[in-house]
């Protein structure tokens, strides 16, 4: 399990945010770990397989999208997975 102790651990100190995919049938489950000082989240979706963070970058005052996604490799599942997060993100 995932929690602030461990992703503390892993960044090497607190000035750090995370979010948490917690695992799923053979997936350990995804982290995406950032640094607060360089990176605004705004807002974050998490599903099964993935974990979409919105935010700013701090140094380039640009708003930025970052999807981590756990390996698909249906096609078709693959295309349905683009489309929810699609609609996520238009709906936002």
């Amino acid at each position: 399990m995932v929690d602030n102790w461990l992703s503390t651990s892993i960044w090497g100190n607190n000035s750090m945010e995370w979010t948490v995919s917690p695992s799923n049938n053979v997936s350990g489950g995804l982290n995406s770990l950032w640094d607060k000082n360089h990176f605004h989240c705004n807002s974050q979706f998490v599903g099964p397989i993935y974990i979409v963070v919105e935010g700013l970058w701090v140094e380039k005052g640009t708003q930025v999208v970052i999807v981590k996604v756990y390996a698909l490799c249906d096609r078709a599942r693959m295309r349905n997975l683009w489309e929810e997060l699609s609609g996520k993100m238009t709906n936002n």
